[in-house]
């Protein structure tokens, strides 16, 4: 049986790290007001943690900060992966119908999921 190490992978690598920068932001933007608004507050304009901490904070109409591009980074990981999961499953033969029925599924399956997160401590969903 060949080493997993030497097995090369089919993975596309780039593509793994850019969602794993966009899923740390996630992390980090999840909650910003608990973290940045003591640095806000302590550090004046012009303070290079000042303006760090900036970048995790929604601009309301003006200008565009990192916190702005996550989302459609993670647009963008979801259609590379897409699109390489299309032309794996095609390589390894299986039909259009197949491939639709697998995404259905998986659609309906997050849904469902998602309805239970948001019910879970709620009377209503």
């Amino acid at each position: 049986m060949p080493d997993a190490a030497q097995t090369p992978s089919a993975r596309l690598l780039s593509l793994d790290a850019y969602r794993g920068v966009v899923m740390l932001l996630l992390i980090f933007f999840d909650a910003p007001n608990d973290w940045t608004t003591p640095i806000l507050a302590a550090h004046g304009e012009g303070s290079w943690l000042r303006t760090v901490a900036e970048q995790f904070r929604h601009v309301e109409w003006q200008g565009i900060t990192l916190w702005d591009m996550i989302q459609p980074s993670f647009m963008f990981v979801v259609g590379a992966a897409v699109a390489c999961s299309y032309a794996s499953r095609a390589r390894r033969g299986q039909s259009y119908a197949q491939m639709l029925g697998h995404a259905v599924y998986r659609a309906i399956l997050l849904v469902l999921l998602g309805v239970f997160l948001r019910s879970v401590g709620h009377d209503e969903t």
